[in-house]
């Protein structure tokens, strides 16, 4: 199948950069300017081609709502498929948002987050108006208003972008970017929509291979008995068992309980392991299969056994 891309960058020196290292790819083209700039040619594409959106803005400003909801709208009204990763800098728009407001705004606390700077200072505080763009309302004033704790707010912001993508996607997902383990408050959340389940479990798999790699760069140097990573940087299988047997309370198919699973617990456990473990618990018989066998498809209606 033909696939082309479309690499947007404003930025003239990285777009010159950008021109010349994909022109070895003759399925790929340079766009000089912002993706604002594209949406009309998006949305042609749209029409009668499945789109894969990667929106990775320098500053959260580089977002517009309602330009990406124009592409998402046609979901509703073609068949085509629509899917979205976003690197959304929820560290950034609260910080913004705070200085917009007028509120006191955190400084980066080495303790709970990367104060490395990866994103433009504020020196001008932007405009509320602006910022209402970037997450299409003003809805998230009552969050930066808010007595929760700064990280708490981040999260909160994160959570309500992800609630307005499920009114366009039906699968959608965030999975926290840090820059150590014991960070409270991630670097940037990287936020995935689709419309089918197959694609959130490919994405889930990825992100469990992610955590892994980061997991591996804080093994001790030197063998320990127990694990002394924390359990969010290691998840434990142990956790999976209990949380099948909820979503198998009532007969259900064996493929529905694990994507049911993996949106509880999305990127911490492979759907392999997930599998591994409704096979295990159909051994020692906490769960039935309609079957009666406990070699099964995932279309075989599981329960737990009470």
């Amino acid at each position: 199948m033909p696939v082309s891309a479309f690499c947007i960058e404003a930025h003239k020196e990285l777009f010159s950069q950008l021109r010349r290292l994909i022109g070895q790819f003759p399925f790929a083209e340079a766009k000089y300017g912002k993706f604002g700039d594209y949406i009309k040619e998006i949305q042609k594409r749209a029409r009668d081609h499945s789109v894969f959106l990667y929106v990775d803005p320098w500053t959260v400003e580089g977002l517009d709502w309602n330009r990406m909801d124009r592409i998402f709208q046609h979901l509703s009204i073609s068949n085509m498929s629509i899917e979205i990763l976003l690197n959304f800098n929820a560290p950034s728009f609260v910080r913004r948002g705070l200085a917009a407001l007028k509120l006191a705004v955190p400084q980066s606390n080495p303790k709970i987050e990367d104060t490395e700077e990866i994103d433009a200072a504020i020196a001008t505080p932007p405009s509320i108006a602006r910022l209402n763009k970037v997450v299409g309302g003003d809805w998230w004033q009552n969050i930066a208003k808010s007595s929760a704790s700064f990280p708490q707010k981040v999260q909160n912001v994160t959570d309500a972008v992800c609630k307005r993508l499920r009114t366009r996607f039906q699968e959608v997902c965030q999975h926290a970017i840090k820059a150590l383990p014991h960070h409270v408050v991630p670097k940037y959340y990287l936020i995935f929509g689709s419309r089918h389940a197959d694609a959130l479990i490919l994405m889930n798999d990825e992100m469990v291979k992610s955590l892994r790699t980061f997991a591996e760069l804080a093994k001790p140097k030197d063998p320990t008995l127990f694990e002394m990573r924390p359990n969010e940087l290691v998840p434990d299988v142990e956790k999976i068992p209990p949380i099948i047997l909820k979503h198998a309370s009532q007969p259900t198919e064996r493929g529905v309980v694990i994507l049911n699973v993996i949106r509880e617990c999305f990127g911490r456990f492979a759907r392999k392991e997930i599998r591994g473990c409704v096979e295990q618990l159909l051994r020692d018989g906490k769960l039935r299969s309609e079957t009666g066998k406990i070699r099964i498809n995932d279309q075989v209606k599981i329960f737990a056994v009470t």
